[in-house]
């Protein structure tokens, strides 16, 4: 008797950041941003299964058994939510685990309470939550949330697509968390500072 395995037909998949920063910035580069330490980001239960997830009408979940995330979903969306970032305001972030002695200027919370495909508007939905602190002193220095719908663009049987359209609702979503961090004051070279200082000590007297 000859038995034959099955072919293994199972796709892995990962989240992917914007395009690389170079190409974002129109002519100079930013000054340098805040350095920011992103913490655990809260899921929903449903998205702590290896299998990608599909909402049918309001409540069902639907798993495909042959697309697969290749990593922890969890620590996936906050390194691509950390690139983001970086690209977005040319900040430093540091998805959590981080070093206890990191030198941070803020500290930011979120919580996602929904982010998933949804079949009947072939749509991807996400909704969260997020807090910007100073650490040490806790200080708050924003809270916001935001409720984004990204088209699924091709159709849902390709699952490529879907995973596309998850990147898009991820760029927007670290865009409005970016919107929430102050941005640092640019540093005044010191040639040009001294020059300031003596152009405004300077007086002009007419005689």
């Amino acid at each position: 008797m000859n038995f034959k395995a099955k072919p293994d037909n199972t796709k892995f998949y990962v989240l992917a950041p914007m395009v690389p920063i170079p190409l974002i910035w129109h002519e100079t580069p930013p000054p340098p941003g805040p350095t920011i330490a992103l913490g655990r980001i809260e899921l929903p239960g449903y998205m702590e299964n290896p299998y990608i997830a599909t909402k049918i009408g309001m409540s069902e979940i639907y798993y495909a058994q042959n697309y697969r995330w290749a990593e922890l979903i969890g620590p996936n969306i906050a390194r691509v939510l950390a690139e983001n970032l970086n690209a977005q305001i040319n900040s430093t972030v540091y998805p959590a685990p981080w070093p206890s002695e990191l030198k941070r200027d803020y500290d930011v919370l979120l919580s996602i309470y929904d982010f998933i495909a949804l079949e009947e508007s072939k749509e991807i939905v996400i909704n969260a939550r997020w807090l910007v602190r100073e650490p040490g002193t806790k200080k708050l220095i924003a809270s916001a949330e935001a409720l984004h719908f990204s088209q699924i663009h091709g159709g849902m049987k390709n699952y490529n697509n879907i995973v596309m359209a998850m990147n898009d609702a991820l760029v927007v979503l670290s865009d409005k968390i970016a919107d929430s961090i102050p941005k640092k004051e640019a540093v005044m070279p010191a040639e040009e500072e001294m020059e300031k200082s003596q152009d405004s000590g300077s007086q002009e007297v007419t005689i």
